[in-house]
């Protein structure tokens, strides 16, 4: 039944975003960074986002608008977790913009001509591909979606058995579960014939341990800081202290300045989960250690 559970709220994600019109790309002459702006903030550009902002250390209002003093924000659940008190995790939110709020996954695709623009379908089915090959690296075992998926989304549904590999350390606390959805060609960039696909990412607990034994540069995740999901039996949630963007097997924060090489160890990142049955309101707590997807107990 947890299991069940656990993995509608994936599918509820996926439903709630099957169906939009194609995106127009943002095409650039040449892509380049803007002065003094992160590796983190820079990528989140290629996303389609300008309002993504640097702090000095990464650590503080990474992402507040600039000079919004009465700044609207989503209000989020608190996870109760020492250091990531609800006020905290709400510093990190960007007023009117939805890419602050879900976790969103970027695949650079090389070698496009600007006609292919015109066939987004087929850039978004060469990205899939590029992530089941990823993905397919860990030799999980991958296993059928339940039966209440739809077909429609089974293609974008990666559900793997808790028996096999890094899930089982997931076995009796969490799903084995990727999803990403919502696809869309961001932007193209002319000079280097890049094309960049971005997808909402759900599962990031074991999409980022993904990403953290990925050294190639073609692939980035950004990790909001907070994700809640929500059912009649359970509830969920994940967080970081701070917004992060993985790439090339590191992890960059939003701070003025830093480069590529300033990126920190996949070994230094944990992320926090949370489930709590909404009948008795317990809550169970982990700490997840991303580089080898462990989950130890803390409450």
């Amino acid at each position: 039944m947890l299991k069940q559970t656990l993995a509608t709220f994936f599918l509820t994600a996926l439903l709630a975003g099957c169906s939009s019109t194609p995106k127009v790309p943002d095409i650039h002459e040449n892509f380049k960074a803007k002065g003094g702006d992160s590796y983190s903030k820079t990528t989140m550009r290629l996303m389609g986002s300008n309002k993504f902002v640097d702090s000095t250390n990464g650590d503080e209002a990474t992402r507040k608008v600039v000079g919004s003093g009465a700044m609207k924000v989503l209000q989020l659940v608190s996870l109760d977790f020492v250091g990531l008190a609800q006020n905290s995790l709400s510093d990190y939110l960007i007023e009117d913009e939805p890419l602050a709020e879900k976790s969103q996954l970027l695949v650079r695709l090389d070698g496009v001509s600007e006609a292919e623009l015109n066939t987004p379908e087929l850039l978004i089915d060469k990205a899939i591909g590029k992530v089941e090959a990823l993905i397919g690296k860990l030799n999980l075992s991958r296993i059928d979606p339940p039966s209440f998926v739809p077909e429609r989304i089974k293609p974008v549904f990666y559900n793997y058995d808790l028996n096999v590999g890094v899930c089982k350390n997931a076995k009796d606390i969490t799903t084995c579960v990727i999803t990403i959805q919502r696809p869309e060609v961001e932007s193209y960039d002319k000079a280097t014939q890049h094309a960049y696909v971005r997808f909402n990412a759900y599962g990031t607990e074991l999409l980022a341990h993904v990403m953290g034994r990925y050294k190639s540069d073609d692939m980035s995740l950004y990790i909001t800081p907070n994700h809640s999901e929500f059912d009649s039996d359970f509830s969920y949630q994940t967080a970081t202290k701070v917004p992060v963007v993985i790439n090339g097997g590191r992890v960059h924060k939003f701070i003025k300045g830093a480069k590529f090489t300033n990126g920190a160890p996949i070994d230094d990142f944990v992320m926090y989960y949370q489930i709590k049955d909404n009948e008795t309101g317990i809550k169970k707590q982990y700490k997840i250690n991303v580089a080898d997807y462990t989950y130890t107990k803390i409450n």
